[in-house]
């Protein structure tokens, strides 16, 4: 084939692709999305896949690989416990909900990450292999690089909302075509419909994938409000596996059916039916449909540049899509954070400047120190903001705020006396609040019972009325 016709045929899918997303969901979806070949490296059809974005929990996919390779290597088997600790049974939901030292197989923690997207498991999972989350974040993001995910950071092990948690849909295709060719052995952990722990039946969050479509076969979902419904599927047609990552849909169903619609726009393998008042083009546009998934064969995955992140290029925050509410911002009491140091990056009176000017300090220090806990700190009885990372070590808060300073930009490190102080402050406005709450709810009972006195009175007084004209 000459270059100018196989630039055609890769627009022509790229325009079908586009019209089948528009057909089957419902509204424009804009997010990213690639549909890769990993047996041959070749991307199929992609839109912005190189555009940063929020993983979410499909975070967990390196949590797992990473676990693969540990197993592999030798240092754990599927049989060895997973003890869950205070931190990781502290985690909100998704999660298995064992309590601090009640333990499970790693294989069964293994499954119900990626079954039930549980985040306690990942806590304690992480915990298991490296000893602590921090160190097990360190292999994720040292084997993210050695991969070519030059677009991926990850501060977590399970996809919770962190600023420093970012990746793109063409960094996720790489990842979930390792999985499935060095770790095949574990398909069965992708594609399964539900887990059992003990007496519990846990159904797959992919499920409206894998029950849409005879071919599919896994791989991983994530959401959170920040990131929209985000999944990396696999399908495997006449021998050949693909895998589709599809990035910010508005819910489960849209992804699910995006990522099947575009599997097939790319494998031939059905043709999109549309709503009978288009039927006299529905020829025309099946041909054209499957003429062009015949004809393209891919361009090689270097060819899909990463567009990379930085603190003015910030991936697209979809709060106010899939949720229906603003883009969020992430408040923590200061009491978590009394017993650490903390660096301060300034007080707003704005929680939505102060949690921007967040994201990109923390943006701006990736490898300056790991870990820590990131938030706004409300400074009572002031109604101020402090945009702040905590629980650091001494030698973290100091080195960060060395390496903002240096730059002329303001940071300062607050010691665990004074965030005991604001603990104090904080502790006295919320016991103040629930006396007030009380208060008025005290009152509200009183009300109500004088209320009911008044009709009690009132419907006595009509009785002996009605008595008396007797």
């Amino acid at each position: 084939m000459t270059r100018s016709g196989f630039a055609f045929a890769r627009i022509a899918l790229l325009a079908v692709v586009c019209c089948v997303l528009l057909v089957f969901t419902g509204k424009a979806w804009a997010g990213p999305y690639i549909v890769y070949d990993p047996s041959t490296s070749q991307v199929l059809a992609q839109k912005d896949a190189g555009k940063p974005w929020y993983p979410a929990s499909l975070t967990k996919l390196m949590t797992a690989y990473v676990t693969f390779h540990a197993i592999k290597e030798g240092g754990l088997k599927l049989s060895d416990k997973v003890v869950m600790s205070p931190r990781a049974s502290a985690e909100p939901p998704s999660k298995l909900g064992l309590l601090p030292g009640q333990s499970i197989s790693l294989g069964l923690a293994l499954k119900t990450l990626l079954v039930r997207s549980t985040n306690d498991v990942a806590v304690a999972i992480a915990e298991r292999v490296a000893g602590d989350v921090e160190r097990f974040v360190l292999l994720m993001n040292r084997t993210a690089k050695s991969l070519g995910m030059t677009s991926t950071h990850f501060a977590n092990p399970h996809g919770l909302p962190d600023p420093r948690q970012i990746t793109s849909a063409r960094d996720m295709a790489i990842l979930g075509g390792r999985i499935i060719r060095e770790f095949p052995q574990y398909n069965d952990y992708f594609n399964a419909r539900y887990v059992k722990v003990g007496k519990r039946k846990l159904s797959n969050r992919n499920n409206a994938f894998l029950n849409s479509w005879d071919a599919a076969d896994g791989l991983k979902t994530g959401y959170v409000c920040n990131s929209g419904s985000n999944l990396v599927a696999s399908a495997t047609v006449d021998g050949r596996r693909l895998i589709a990552v599809v990035l910010g849909a508005r819910n489960g169903g849209q992804r699910a059916a995006t990522a099947k619609k575009i599997l097939q726009a790319a494998t031939g393998t059905a043709a999109p039916k549309v709503a009978s008042a288009a039927a006299a083009e529905n020829d025309d546009y099946d041909e054209g449909y499957k003429r062009a998934a015949a004809v393209f064969n891919g361009v090689p995955l270097d060819s899909v540049r990463n567009e990379g992140f930085s603190a003015t290029h910030l991936p697209k925050d979809m709060a106010s899509v899939v949720c229906k509410r603003r883009a969020s911002w992430r408040t923590i009491r200061p009491y978590r954070l009394k017993r650490k140091w903390t660096a301060s990056f300034g007080t707003y009176e704005r929680p939505a400047a102060a949690y921007k000017l967040l994201r990109t300090r923390l943006l701006n220090s990736l490898n300056v120190v790991h870990g820590g806990n990131h938030g706004l700190i409300r400074k009572r009885p002031e109604k101020t903001y402090i945009a702040a990372l905590g629980n650091l070590s001494k030698e973290q808060a100091t080195r960060l705020c060395g390496h903002f300073n240096s730059r002329s930009k303001r940071c300062s490190v607050l010691s665990p006396d004074y965030m005991a102080s604001l603990a104090v402050a904080d502790d006295a406005y919320h016991k103040a609040l629930e006396a007030k709450r009380k208060a008025a709810a005290k009152k509200k009972r009183a009300l109500k019972k004088k209320k009911k006195r008044k009709r009690v009175k009132k419907r006595t007084k009509k009785k002996r009325k009605t008595t008396a004209t007797r």
